[in-house]
């Protein structure tokens, strides 16, 4: 049982790491814009 736990946490912040590693690929690439026009 806490093994799932430990899992489940583990899945959430690999989830939000690849969330986070997009944004920035986004960012860098100027698909949203950083207001320095």
């Amino acid at each position: 049982e806490s093994d799932l736990s430990l899992e489940m946490k583990i899945s959430d912040q690999i989830k939000v790491l690849l969330e986070n590693i997009a944004e920035i690929k986004e960012v860098r690439s100027g698909v949203i814009p950083l207001g320095t026009d």
